[in-house]
């Protein structure tokens, strides 16, 4: 396969009017980056191709060298640079109205691979042909549009892109959010919060259809992962372990999640300790157990584990949230079943998070969330309809947005 075609001229003119009527956006440093993505690619030509559709989903995370607005998108290809088209982009404008305009979604072809190209990042999906004609993209053709990214502030951005060739009835639609985490001194960015969070929709059915009994209700539940690093400097104040003991409290909130404890029912803990782990566990029914009324047994469902020195405070949680088929309760999740319901694509939101350990405390408004779901329409087994969404989300806090 060979490129899709752009009028130098064309650019050329685009390139000549940001020049006229915008700036570039006074960005300098190391930025870590974070893109959710969906991409649909088509062919259908009436059967001289041929035709398949197909969309694919993804969230990418990497670190952004900016010069004056200036960057190389993060090849996620496996390809090198040189392969590629060009892969430099430029971000106008300033807080409050931030633009770039890139490529056509899909700029290049390899093999079975279409590269596609987003925001801040090159990706390769894999199409399940390698020959048909190649799309010749005219910029004048209804249909034809670069990708493009707007947004008003650097940790919620939007953007899509569209391209069209009726000759080959080749179609790709692309579409992500993104964020820009905000450099700390030096040009460096500290992450200082990170999570990942599932959330699945499934069906369980209880009873017989030969005896009439038949019964099938959804349910809900998943899982997170979340790790904060707090310094000394988040905190704007000195670490001393030597204040904390068994009447020290602990508190961590995040979205919809929050735990709330002193160090004294940290099984284990004493005064002087440099770490604390706490458990929380539920009863675990089977089956068995809710039909006969058992007694059900106890199983840890989360662990949140705390470890400090003068110098930082790190704290890990892992947890299965939701409901199981045996209607056994676990933690409430971070946000995933927010977008229970959703359609499919990528989802971007903003939580607010906030960390306490006896006098020390920080906070922030604003984590950005992004990841994908996949909703469908099922029939179960009971000749019901149900929509089912599976939910896969991240985020990322940088230290230099969290407060005191």
């Amino acid at each position: 396969m060979r490129l899709n075609k752009y009028p130098a001229a064309l650019i050329a003119s685009c390139l000549a009017f940001h020049s006229a009527v915008a700036q570039n956006a006074d960005l300098n440093g190391n930025y870590s980056v974070t893109e959710s993505w969906s991409v649909t690619i088509a062919v259908d030509n009436g059967g001289e191709t041929p035709t398949f559709s197909k969309t694919y989903h993804g969230t990418e995370t990497g670190t952004l060298a900016i010069t004056n607005g200036t960057y190389t998108l993060i090849n996620k290809t496996g390809a090198s640079v040189a392969a590629l088209n060009d892969i430099s982009e430029t971000i106008y404008g300033e807080s409050g109205d931030y633009e770039i305009d890139g490529n056509y979604p899909v700029p290049k072809f390899a093999g079975k691979q279409a590269i596609v190209q987003l925001s801040f990042f090159v990706v390769a999906v894999t199409i399940p042909v390698n020959s048909y004609p190649i799309p010749v993209i005219n910029p004048y053709e209804s249909g034809n549009d670069v990708y493009s990214t707007t947004g008003g502030s650097l940790d919620s951005l939007s953007a899509s892109g569209d391209e069209y060739d009726p000759n080959t009835g080749f179609t790709a639609s692309a579409s992500s959010t993104s964020s820009l985490g905000t450099p700390a001194a030096g040009g460096k960015a500290s992450t200082a919060v990170t999570f990942s969070e599932t959330w699945v929709d499934k069906v369980a059915c209880t009873g017989s259809s030969s005896q009439g009994s038949l019964d099938c209700e959804p349910y809900s539940g998943g899982k997170f992962t979340l790790k904060a690093v707090i310094t000394a400097d988040d905190f704007g104040a000195v670490i001393d372990p030597s204040q904390l003991n068994e009447d020290t409290l602990f508190d961590i909130a995040l979205g919809d999640y929050e735990f709330r404890d002193t160090l004294g029912d940290a099984p284990g803990y004493v005064a002087g300790a440099s770490k604390a782990t706490f458990q929380l566990s539920g009863d675990l029914c089977t089956a068995k157990d809710v039909s006969t009324g058992s007694d059900c047994p106890q199983k840890v469902y989360e662990t949140i584990s705390l470890a400090w020195t003068t110098k930082a405070v790190t704290v890990s949680v892992s947890a299965k949230t939701g409901s199981d088929a045996n209607g056994n309760a676990f933690e409430s999740a971070i946000d995933a079943d927010y977008f229970d319901g959703n359609d499919t694509g990528p989802v971007v939101d903003t939580v607010p998070f906030s960390m306490d350990l006896g006098s020390l405390s920080v906070s922030s408004d604003s984590t950005p969330v992004f990841g994908t779901v996949v909703t469908k329409n099922v029939t179960d087994k009971s000749g019901n309809r149900d929509t089912l969404s599976s939910v896969s989300i991240k985020g990322t806090l940088q230290s230099t947005d969290l407060g005191q």
